[in-house]
């Protein structure tokens, strides 16, 4: 009969499956061909079944596998290693051969690029379970490619998401900084060569919405708002509000919030104490945007879901003037270049330039992309309007002849959720939920914009 078995892995004629010790115990015999458990289905008594699974998980766990597992340990780690080494390389290379960086700091180049590097690494962690299963080369291959792809994706990085933008002058630097929120965190760049110069620390919750002024950068996160010193330490914390804040805006020593229950508090922001809260009534007046119109001392102007405006001393707390509706939700609100004009976004597409002093519409104009998101002006002496829509497309308009100048179609691949003139100068700053921040320059013949 023994002339009839083989190994089930081999196929190769084997002389016996057992052998047997001298107290009577029977252990399968390995094949002297693969070096592999002749038959690991057999069954036998069951006093020695017990007794030969556990020799046979011991042989394949800790005498079979056990050198697999250390080299597959080694060559991922080699691999790694000759990985990050590579790419740390040829950033340091671009980084000093350069004239655009990506980064002003090296330092944050490099701490950037490790980050990427090992958190996105996570899939070599499979090798671990791949040597219990006995793998070949194509599953670690497979976990090969996989970890690549997610290195691919780190290195994408996330520039910026749904929040809008702000741009803070640096009177010392005479430099123009854009903030762009990062889900938790946000990232500080330098507009003429959007180099990547701060990178915030990360708070506990998704930001919001972002303010800057001279001495802070503030990030609104659940109920809170944090300030940022230098735009990476957390320097204050405002606590008072009850629900999500949407909407913030310094203001002079103030910092105004608005939350989703229709509230709005006033900050004193050195001491970080509430100076005044108002509840407007969300069936009346659903708050939707805030502004500071130049020149009006302590001054606050809402725009509301229904439609209407509202003009508010913060000192006093006094309502001064309820503005006519305009039968659309209000969505932005902007200062133009002229006093007591403010530019007006409305749900249905409508632009609304208002004089603000006499309660009257200047000018109007059609958005054919639906709702307006943002809203801008030219301050470098071009009567210049831009409108930015939720399809990813800007106009461009003329104050001065009234008329559509150009038409810039899918500037982003998301909504506009940010748009900033620079003060002084024919550029201007996008940013949008597609991931991407964009400096354009308006130096075409046609008076349009394009990317920088």
């Amino acid at each position: 009969m023994s002339e009839n078995l083989v190994c089930i892995e081999c196929f190769d004629p084997i002389k016996s499956i057992f052998k047997t010790y001298s107290d009577g115990f029977k252990d399968i015999i390995e094949c002297p061909k693969c070096k592999k458990i002749v038959d690991k289905y057999v069954e036998c008594e069951s006093s020695n079944r017990q007794y030969e699974s556990i020799q046979s998980n011991d042989h394949l766990l800790f005498y079979e596998l056990e050198w697999n597992f250390y080299f597959m340990l080694i060559r991922a780690f080699i691999n790694f290693l000759i990985y990050s080494s590579t790419i740390l390389l040829l950033s340091s290379f671009d980084w000093f051969l350069s004239r655009k960086r990506a980064y002003s700091d090296f330092k944050i180049l490099l701490s950037q690029v490790m980050k990427s590097i090992i958190l996105s690494s996570f899939g070599k962690l499979f090798v671990l379970p791949l040597v219990i299963w006995n793998p070949n080369d194509i599953y670690f291959n497979l976990a090969s490619f996989f970890t690549y792809l997610s290195n691919y994706h780190s290195f994408l990085g996330v520039n910026s998401d749904h929040v809008p933008c702000v741009v803070r002058y640096n009177q010392n630097h005479q430099e123009n900084y854009v903030i762009t929120s990062v889900g938790k965190a946000f990232h500080v760049y330098k507009c003429s060569n959007m180099g990547l110069v701060r990178v915030s620390d990360s708070l506990e919750n998704e930001i919001t919405s972002l303010g800057a002024d001279a001495s802070f950068i503030y990030a609104s996160s659940k109920d809170k708002i944090y300030a940022f010193r230098f735009g990476r330490k957390v320097a204050k914390v405002y606590e008072g509000h009850e629900s999500d804040i949407v909407s913030i805006l310094p203001f002079g020593a103030h910092l105004i919030s608005l939350d989703e229950d229709n509230v709005m508090k006033v900050w004193n922001i050195e001491t970080t104490e509430v100076y005044l809260t108002l509840n407007f009534a969300k069936e009346s007046f659903k708050v939707t945007t805030m502004l500071h119109p130049i020149t009006y001392l302590n001054k606050m102007l809402f725009g509301s879901t229904q439609g209407s405006m509202q003009l508010w001393n913060i000192k006093t707390s006094q309502l001064i003037h309820t503005f006519k509706c305009f039968n659309s939700p209000i969505t932005v609100l902007k200062q133009a270049p002229a006093i007591d004009v403010a530019g007006i976004g409305l749900e249905n597409g409508r632009i609304i330039l208002h004089n603000l002093k006499f309660d009257e519409t200047i000018m109007s104009f059609v958005q054919e992309w639906g709702p307006v998101r943002s809203l801008a002006f030219r301050t470098d002496g071009n009567p210049i309007m831009i409108s930015g829509s939720i399809l990813g497309h800007m106009a461009v308009w003329n104050l001065e002849e009234k008329r559509l100048v150009a038409q810039l179609r899918d500037a982003h691949n998301g909504s506009v959720d940010g748009l900033q003139s620079l003060q002084f100068e024919p550029l201007m700053v996008t940013s949008s939920s597609d991931n991407s921040v964009k400096v354009w320059i308006f130096d075409m013949s046609d008076g349009s914009a394009r990317l920088l």
